[in-house]
């Protein structure tokens, strides 16, 4: 993990937030980016292991999760994106972590355009402690194409 950046930063410009302050990133109220990850997978590998080893999504995957996949006729692209989103958090997580410890969540919104509200990653409580009292937060794309499934995981200090 590379260190927190300190000192001006109204260089070439500003930060494109409007931001004019002279005192480190943060202390002007705006967020700082702590790390990025990402991964991309091919959908096929998700869809052999679905056909070949089914048990075995049950430990990769939450149970919500694979019940969120499993209305879709073709569950392996949902399964692929979740599967990238654990990948790219473990490029920015500073130690190693369980399948299982980190999964896509999608709340439901009965009065919004779409019936899911965006994807966002839950947490078992170890890693939810640690992420509260970094002060972090997770923010979570997930896109797919017929082949490939990507996501990127980007943590931010509050």
């Amino acid at each position: 993990m590379r260190p927190p950046v300190t000192g001006d930063h109204r260089a070439a410009g500003g930060n494109g937030l409007g931001c004019t302050q002279e005192e480190g990133l943060g202390e002007c109220g705006h967020e700082e980016e702590v790390a990025v990850g990402q991964d991309l997978i091919e959908i096929s590998r998700i869809r052999r292991l679905l056909e070949r080893e089914g048990k075995r999504a049950e430990r990769l995957f939450t149970a919500t999760e694979l019940a969120y996949a499993a209305r879709s006729s073709d569950p392996a692209p949902s399964l692929a994106a979740r599967f990238a989103a654990k990948e790219a958090f473990q490029k920015a997580w500073p130690r190693p972590h369980g399948w299982r410890d980190v999964w896509v969540e999608r709340e439901r919104t009965p009065d919004g355009p779409f019936p899911y509200g965006p994807p966002v990653l839950g947490f078992c409580p170890d890693i939810r402690d640690e992420m509260a009292r970094r002060g972090w937060r997770a923010h979570l794309s997930l896109t797919h194409t017929k082949e490939h499934a990507s996501a990127v995981v980007v943590l931010e200090q509050r």
